[in-house]
């Protein structure tokens, strides 16, 4: 689907950008720094200790699974760029195919791996409202405007913006449950931040000057068999070939047989 191209500035600017950004990503995980905490309101309140990590770490397992997920994502990027080619209503049917799929499979899933069913009940309406609104706008929404991003733009486009949750989840950790935040992060986020512009700008420009080669060319017009034209355009410079229907040339066998309108 895409043009590799190393002999032109454009076609580079995709692959370092896309270098880039997996550069900045590998520096927010493989270099800490120095850190420091933000204290805003919302930190100031006591946190549970290890909320949001389990006492287990598998960190092989882990960067396994992670590569499956972006391979994964990946193919999904491309098959529903091919999917909006074929539906009569792409961005709507893409999205309601996309969520129906994941929530069978993620339902499957979840039952096969959660036996208990205590597990499945609803404690509070913290946890009610946490489920609506992950389902609304972390799904629903998210995949709509992806869909819809990608019609517009195509799946280099989405998958440029793919490193930028790690960078506001860096933030978010740090401003709600007062994680410490690291140099290596704040720089690692930049350079994420840096690779995908520069992405982004080699897919424009090197869209831009396909339009514009497209636009140069001339059209040709195929005049088939019961075709009407008129007579005013017989003469015009583009077509010197035509003049009147009078004029033998335009009842040769090998031209299709013409309808003028005066």
């Amino acid at each position: 689907m895409e043009t590799l191209t190393l002999t032109t500035w454009p076609g580079r600017a995709k692959v370092i950008g896309t270098i880039t950004s997996i550069g900045g990503a590998m520096t927010i995980t493989f270099y800490t720094g120095p850190g420091f905490h933000i204290h805003t309101s919302l930190n100031s309140l006591p946190q549970p200790h290890n909320l949001f990590f389990s006492p287990v770490q598998r960190p092989i397992l882990g960067a396994v699974l992670t590569l499956l997920s972006l391979f994964c994502y990946s193919l999904a990027l491309i098959l529903q760029a091919k999917l909006i080619a074929t539906h009569f209503y792409p961005v709507l049917s893409t999205s309601w195919l996309m969520c129906g799929t994941s929530f069978v499979l993620s339902t499957a899933t979840a039952m096969v791996v959660e036996r208990d069913w205590s597990a499945w009940r609803i404690y509070s309406n913290a946890n009610l409202l946490t489920i609506i609104f992950t389902g609304i706008f972390g799904s629903g929404v998210a995949v709509f405007i992806a869909t819809w991003c990608m019609k517009a733009q195509g799946p280099i486009f989405v998958s440029s913006f793919a490193p930028l949750p790690l960078v506001f989840t860096i933030l978010f950790e740090s401003l709600l449950i007062n994680e410490e935040i690291h140099m290596g992060s704040i720089i690692g986020g930049f350079v994420v931040i840096l690779g995908i512009y520069i992405t982004l700008w080699g897919k424009q420009a090197e869209t831009s000057a396909v339009t514009n080669v497209q636009a140069s060319e001339p059209s040709i017009h195929t005049i088939a068999e019961g075709d009407i034209l008129d007579v005013s355009e017989l003469n015009h410079p583009d077509v010197p070939e035509l003049h009147h229907p009078d004029v033998p040339e335009l009842h040769h066998p090998d031209v299709p047989e013409l309808h003028f309108i005066s």
